[in-house]
Order: C-alpha cells, then structure tokens, then sequence
C-alpha cells in the first residue's frame, strides 16, 4: 500500500507541473480591408475571462513588419486587442497551451469590433467591453 501512494505522488509531482506551465502567443497585425502589415500597433492580452477593472496581463507593439510575440504566459485562454486612442479595434480570443507558441493573423480595421479565434462566443466576449477597453481598467 506505501508502495502503491508513493507511485501516486511521485506521478502527480512529475504531472503537475505540465498543468501550470507556460507557453505564448505570437502573430500578425493586418488590416483587415488591404491586408496589410500594420506596424507599431499597442496590444493589451488579458486573461480569459476578463471583468471589470481587470488589468493586462502584458503590453507590447507590433514590429516594422506587424509582428508581435510574448513568449511567457501561463496556460489558459487570453483576449488579444489591438488599441488605437484607448479603445480596440479588433481582438483575438485562443488558448495558450503548455511549451507551446500559439499563432494567428489578426485583422482589424472593420467597420465593427469584432472578436475573432476559434475560441469566441457570444457568452465569452462582452463587445462592449472590448470595443472600449478603457471600461476594464
């Protein structure tokens, strides 16, 4: 019976970790009409779900090329929204899995705001919350 816990504990320790572990999300800016590159666009990633006076959990820019990456995040599922003057203009709801980089292509520039990703759904993503982020913080 020791025989048999110790396994137990010694599986969950070595298992554990693969449950909080990190990985990242990185992509693209276009705009969505042209298709386009867009460079130096302000990006918040907030953790899912996101609620009133919650605070990003990183800030950064895209690059010359539209490029943007943030490689340390604890797994989970994350809102990405591009910024123009406080208020978003297109958002991107995935998930961040364990030692892997999560990828996608975010369009914005619509006449709408619309959250995009495989994860979004009417439940997930409040539209007035992301169409003005300043209400989050």
């Amino acid at each position: 019976m020791k025989q048999l816990l110790l396994a137990i504990a010694i599986v969950g320790a070595v298992a554990l970790p693969a449950l909080s572990g990190s990985g990242g999300i990185s992509g693209h800016v276009i705009d969505a009409k042209s298709g386009k590159a867009l460079a130096g666009v302000p990006l918040e990633i907030y953790r899912m779900p996101v609620q009133h006076g919650d605070a990003a959990v990183a800030r950064l820019h895209t690059d010359k090329s539209g490029f943007f990456v943030d490689a340390d995040l604890p797994t989970g599922r994350y809102l990405v929204a591009a910024l123009a003057d406080g208020k978003a203009f297109g958002c991107n709801v995935d998930d961040v899995f364990d030692s892997a980089m999560t990828r996608f292509t975010l369009g914005v520039g619509d006449d709408k705001v619309l959250c995009s990703g495989p994860r979004v759904s009417p439940g997930l993503v409040n539209a007035d919350i992301t169409a003005d982020l300043t209400v989050i913080r």
